[in-house]
């Protein structure tokens, strides 16, 4: 599982995170933008986030944010964590984006580098994947 403290921001994103499946998702996204004539549109890639409590432990934030997921509703089988620091070290922003509620984009920005979506794929590859919405191996 991710290593996260207390005020950090536990990030989910659920399956697929491959560059090509980060690709279509961001171009779908950035379509629905232009279509709602949002002012500056950019390529963001969707994803939920957790602020972490004092003592409160990562598993259990993990499946409460999984929980939440669900009452979106979204499906998928797999989910992966990372957190809103380790994305920053990457040289990713994350905005919330609500509504749904806890609901944050990755900013990709107005171009959509292939680059990019490599590096974040690699930030959600990190850590073990997980069973969606049970966080199980």
């Amino acid at each position: 599982m991710v290593d996260a403290e207390a005020g950090d921001l536990l990030v989910a994103r659920l399956w697929r995170w491959d560059d090509v499946r980060l690709r279509a998702d961001a171009e779908t996204d950035h379509r629905l933008q232009l279509r709602d004539n949002r002012p500056a549109p950019d390529y963001s890639i969707s994803v939920f986030g957790h602020r972490l409590a004092p003592q409160e432990e990562i598993m259990a934030a993990a499946i409460a944010l999984c929980q939440h997921i669900l009452t979106v509703p979204r499906s998928a089988k797999w989910v992966t964590f990372t957190t809103e620091r380790h994305l920053n070290a990457a040289g990713f922003v994350l905005r919330l984006s609500e509504p749904p509620l806890q609901h944050y984009d990755v900013i990709l920005g107005h171009e959509l580098a292939s680059a990019d979506l490599a590096k974040l794929a690699t930030v959600f590859n990190q850590y073990d994947r997980r069973r969606f919405p049970s966080c199980s191996l």
